[in-house]
């Protein structure tokens, strides 16, 4: 049942995907594009030549990149120590049962 429903989805995102690109690509044939040749623009993108560029443009979210610094500052001590204490486990549990371990020896 859950690779039919797999199929399934990935049919039908095929099938839509197929039917939305050849509608885009009927809008490009016959006149459409000698009405695009016709008016001669192919110079500019989408219409856009670069004179109603927005004035203020904000710059980084710097108070987000600081309290992401600061929550990974915090956070690191702790994850090393409970790494470093986890790793000590499964070390002293991967040798707890083998003969002449060198922590029997010592």
């Amino acid at each position: 049942m859950r690779h039919a429903l797999s199929r399934l989805l990935l049919g039908a995102v095929l099938l839509s995907a197929s039917v939305a690109l050849a509608r885009d690509v009927k809008e490009f044939t016959g006149t459409a594009s000698a009405a695009a040749k016709k008016k001669g623009g192919g110079a500019e993108v989408n219409g856009w030549n670069g004179s109603d560029a927005p004035a203020d443009v904000k710059g980084p979210p710097w108070m987000a990149i600081g309290l992401g610094v600061i929550v990974l500052l915090v956070a690191t001590p702790f994850a090393l120590r409970m790494y470093r204490d986890t790793s000590d486990e499964v070390t002293g549990a991967r040798n707890a049962g083998r003969r002449g371990s060198q922590d029997d020896e010592a």
